[in-house]
């Protein structure tokens, strides 16, 4: 079975962002090098700390200037869309941007037929082989959903705790999608892009727009007793047509005198006197 739901969604404040530069040396050798930023502590920590003294921090030189709105476009106490506002300085020029992924954390929760709450996430990644100076990004956060689950452990069953919390190693864009995405409770972000290479030589700009679906489809199993009740009630309508067929049936027989009948009377009748 199934039914829809909007879902109470909330931005978790946490949001990795992940660059992709083109570099070259005295030499001319070019080279592709990928930089971090992130609004999570604990990973931060561990980059900084997990960081060679002759190699170059994984994490970005100046961080960005993030900026995010949140609209109740129906005023009935759900966010319906997120708007993201994020920009950055590069000392190697927006031309030799050739990607941007980014990871946006949200808290996902059910409250009408079933109750739950869950972490989930929404990737993007743009390719920009002429650079980017500005990418507008637009789409919806979907559910997706690979099984039915009862309705009595749905809690349990699809609490997940943010992937990155207790990472100990650096963050494979990727991976981190692909485990993501085995769950049977995520969310998937369906979005089309726009990209302007040479807006500005030194500063990216990125306009993210999520929007939250009115109606999300949820599967889940019923008990016993509620599948024998939902069956006893199919089972006795099933006789509604036949007696209706019989009905009719039983019409034309009497009508058109085709079994013989006799009418009788019980009901005595007495003469009255007038006096």
């Amino acid at each position: 079975m199934y039914y829809y739901e909007q879902p109470n969604v909330e931005f978790n404040d946490q949001l990795l962002i992940f660059k992709t530069e083109k570099k070259e040396d005295n030499n001319g050798k070019t080279d592709y090098k990928e930089k971090l930023f992130s609004s999570i502590l604990k990973l931060n920590s561990y980059y900084s700390e997990n960081t060679n003294e002759n190699e170059s921090n994984d994490l970005f030189d100046k961080p960005p200037l993030i900026k995010y709105e949140y609209f109740d476009d129906n005023n009935d106490g759900l966010i319906d869309r997120f708007k993201f506002k994020i920009s950055f300085m590069t000392d190697e020029g927006t031309k030799n941007i050739k990607n941007m992924r980014l990871i946006f954390l949200f808290k996902y929760e059910f409250k009408v037929n079933i109750v739950g709450k869950m972490d989930t996430a929404a990737f993007i990644d743009v390719d920009t082989p002429l650079g980017a100076s500005y990418i507008k990004v637009n789409g919806n956060l979907n559910l997706k959903q690979k099984s039915p689950i009862d309705r009595t452990t749905f809690y349990d069953e699809i609490y997940y705790e943010n992937i990155f919390n207790n990472s100990n190693e650096k963050i494979n864009f990727y991976e981190a999608q692909s485990e993501y995405y085995s769950r049977n409770f995520s969310t998937y972000y369906d979005y089309e892009t726009y990209i302007e290479p040479l807006r500005n030589p030194r500063i990216v700009k990125m306009d993210i727009d999520i929007n939250v679906p009115s109606f999300q489809k949820i599967l889940f199993t019923t008990p016993l007793f509620t599948k024998i009740k939902f069956f006893w009630v199919q089972y006795l309508a099933v006789f509604i047509p036949i007696g209706c067929i019989m009905y009719f049936i039983m019409q034309f027989v009497f009508r058109n005198h085709i079994v013989s009948t006799i009418n009788s009377n019980d009901i005595g009748l007495e003469k009255k006197k007038i006096l």
